[in-house]
């Protein structure tokens, strides 16, 4: 757990990683094997086994010139 994280009360299974700037609300269950970073959870949230929040799912998009462009991802998750 790093020291920007407001951590509620909440389940965390083993080998679940919490890292930077993590919240997790109340009642929220992490399971097995999950990656959590930059990231809000709200609470009564359930994030299942091999879940990764946080970080990049694909490196960038091509613009019209071919050139990689960083596309941002951003969205809210409820229970």
């Amino acid at each position: 757990m790093f020291e920007r994280n407001l951590v509620n009360d909440f389940m965390l299974f083993r080998r679940a990683v919490v890292g930077p700037a993590v919240t997790i609300g109340q009642s929220t269950k992490i399971g097995y094997n999950v990656a959590l970073s930059n990231c809000i959870l709200g609470d009564s949230c359930a994030i299942h086994n091999g879940v990764c929040i946080g970080q990049d799912a694909k490196k960038g998009i091509l613009d019209e010139h071919g050139n990689t462009v960083k596309k941002p991802q951003v969205g809210d998750i409820y229970p």
